[in-house]
């Protein structure tokens, strides 16, 4: 096992059994968010046509073509299929001009999305081995310290986990405020999620505070 697991291991068997619980159902992606956003009747049949896609090319052409219906949820509904349809590390999309229009279009919705879809949409794009611009991920870092304390665990397993496969150092007033708001939480993390963040923690040479252990 590499060093970083087992690290994570070890940290693992030293937290609280009583801190551990059943992952959380959680409704569908694009269901969620539209229930608290109310999305237009464009959005709603633009999410389930993203979802029908069944290649990455169909899902671009289709982002490209109706970039002023995107919302956050269709946004982030759109990299996460990319990633089912071109898989990981596909870096070739990385000079695709749709996705980098898609991507503009993503960045200033990153302030209107919900917990779930800023966590989705930074896995996705680890998944898919992008490389983000500064700007795009200042302005994640302030949409997401907006709403940490509303992340649910695979939220915020999904962001460590993604800032460790987009090789990137989160800033450290925003790494405060996600241990404090997961350390709240951490009773309602379910064995894997709590393994994937802390196998990122070891990743990327992070320590959670002592506090986050007890």
């Amino acid at each position: 096992m590499h060093r970083s697991g087992l690290w994570a291991t070890a940290v693992l068997a030293t937290i609280s059994p009583e801190r551990k619980k059943k992952r959380p159902t959680q409704e569908a992606l694009w269901r969620s968010g539209a229930a608290r956003s109310r999305p237009t009747p464009e959005q709603l049949q633009l999410s389930r046509e993203l979802s029908a896609c069944e290649s990455a090319d169909a899902v671009l052409d289709l982002a490209a073509s109706r970039l002023t219906d995107l919302n956050g949820v269709c946004g982030s509904i759109a990299l996460l299929k990319l990633v089912r349809s071109a898989g990981r590390r596909a870096t070739w999309l990385q000079s695709d001009p749709r996705l980098a229009q898609l991507l503009s279009v993503v960045e200033q919705l990153l302030e209107a999305m919900e917990a779930q879809g800023l966590a989705n949409t930074l896995y996705a794009c680890g998944k898919l081995g992008l490389v983000l611009p500064a700007e795009w991920l200042q302005r994640y870092w302030h949409a997401s310290a907006l709403k940490l304390g509303v992340f649910k665990p695979q939220d915020f397993s999904n962001t460590l986990y993604a800032c460790w496969q987009l090789g990137i150092t989160q800033p450290a007033d925003w790494l405060q405020r996600y241990w404090h708001a997961s350390a709240l939480k951490l009773g309602e993390f379910y064995p894997q999620a709590l393994s994937n963040t802390l196998y990122a923690c070891g990743q990327l040479s992070l320590t959670p505070p002592a506090d986050w252990l007890l």
